[in-house]
């Protein structure tokens, strides 16, 4: 039986708005629509709660008391065997898996083929997708089985997936298009190991130069694997500006967890030690926010203003995106029909009266999250008077539009004047 440290409890989970007094920092949804991203779901599940990033500088404004005993126990386990056994026999298996792309970068697609051998015979092994896993250990390691993808074209060198005694050949393969700007495209596969184990790697190559070569691998879960289930179209892989990519895996505390990669960076697997402000963790239906940082530099007469209490800054936070698929989320709540707009988020935030710095993190709906065409969540923050001296604004601001890739642990300046 498996054990997982879990994860360490510093995650915020709701708006969370960090500040060097006790003062309330007011928040409000002023969408109908997004209410049902507003929940929050338990990190220690048998104790449920809120859990809060803190450090020496900023106190959160917790919900309830759990907090304290979240926090006090990083080391706390789960039993994940439950997560991480077999799922049952796949119904949608094919044999000799085949993929089409431009991988050698000459503007011509090629078409690959998966073969599995033996290398003893040097004959196709024959694949029995009924039979049981211990009738596969017993048998397919004395064929010494080795699994290749082979081009269609002789002059390219094929990739050798796996010569381990226990594999039988590929679960997955897909062309994932251009993820490293290098103007040819990249390839992921994961391995279908004869083991009782849910948890598998993906990997992500690229053939530079007439040789394959690793970019990237991370761990997921078999059972989301479209040969388990049509209804599995998981998004393991998402393209972003450049050589970014946003990956879903399956981390060190078995949570599943979504993080953003810079290829060129040469990192060939997720970050274990991302600070915990920068991580987008799956919690129950939740996907954790990034935090950020906004820090208002007013004008002396705005700041006077401020200090004398007749006006308080007021900041709108939205995030919302366009659907992939519109007939798929017509019926949500998080839907807005009318302007053809998914919203995870739209919250407005009042400051406290001496605060001119404030650290925005939070939670959206992960299955509204999935539905985005475009995973790197775009962040909207205007800035407002909270109109306790007129009835009008009368704060003169930029708004702040940038994507969580870009937010992400940053501190942006706010300048703020009289309109």
């Amino acid at each position: 039986m498996k054990k997982y440290n879990l994860l360490a409890a510093a995650i915020a989970v709701s708006v969370a708005v960090m500040s060097c007094t006790n003062d309330q920092t007011a928040t409000k949804e002023t969408n109908p629509i997004t209410t049902a991203t507003t929940n929050t779901t338990p990190l220690l599940p048998e104790e449920g709660g809120v859990a809060a990033h803190i450090d020496s500088n900023y106190h959160v404004l917790p919900q309830h008391d759990t907090i304290g005993r979240a926090l006090s126990k990083t080391n706390k386990t789960v039993d994940s065997d439950m997560d991480h056994s077999r799922p049952p026999k796949p119904t949608k298996r094919v044999v000799g898996l085949t993929v089409q792309g431009d991988f050698d970068g000459d503007g011509s697609p090629e078409n690959w083929t998966e073969n599995y051998l033996s290398q003893r015979t040097k004959e196709p092994i024959k694949r029995d997708l009924d039979a049981a896993i211990d009738q596969l250990q017993q048998n397919i390691p004395a064929q010494e089985p080795l699994t290749t993808l082979q081009a269609d074209q002789s002059t390219l060198n094929p990739l050798q997936i796996s010569n381990d005694a226990y594999q039988y050949g590929l679960a997955y393969l897909k062309n994932e298009g251009d993820l490293d700007g290098d103007g040819a495209d990249e390839l992921s596969y994961v391995i279908d190991n004869i083991d009782q184990s849910n948890i598998n790697k993906m990997y992500v190559v690229s053939y530079k130069n007439g040789v394959w070569k690793e970019l990237y691998s991370f761990t997921i879960r078999e059972s989301t694997l479209p040969i388990y289930s049509i209804k599995n179209k998981e998004r393991f892989i998402h393209k972003l500006e450049g050589d970014k990519i946003l990956v879903k895996f399956v981390n060190e505390q078995a949570f599943e967890e979504y993080q953003i990669v810079e290829l060129k960076k040469g990192n060939k697997k997720p970050t274990s030690n991302l600070p915990m402000e920068q991580r987008m963790l799956v919690i129950g239906d939740s996907v954790t926010i990034p935090s950020f940082s906004i820090h208002f530099q007013p004008t002396p007469e705005i700041n006077k203003i401020l200090k004398e209490g007749k006006e308080k800054i007021e900041i709108s936070w939205t995030i919302a995106g366009e659907a992939q698929k519109k007939i798929d989320v017509t019926q949500k709540d998080y839907y807005n029909s009318e302007e053809g707009i998914i919203y995870l988020k739209n919250t407005t935030i009042e400051m406290p009266t001496d605060e001119r710095k404030i650290t925005l993190s939070g939670n959206v709906s992960q299955e509204a999250f999935r539905a985005l065409i475009e995973p790197d969540m775009e962040m909207t923050l205007n800035f407002y008077s909270s109109r306790l001296s007129s009835k009008n604004n009368i704060f003169e601001s930029d708004a702040l539009i940038e994507p969580i890739s870009v937010l992400r642990g940053k501190t942006k300046q706010i300048k703020l004047a009289k309109l």
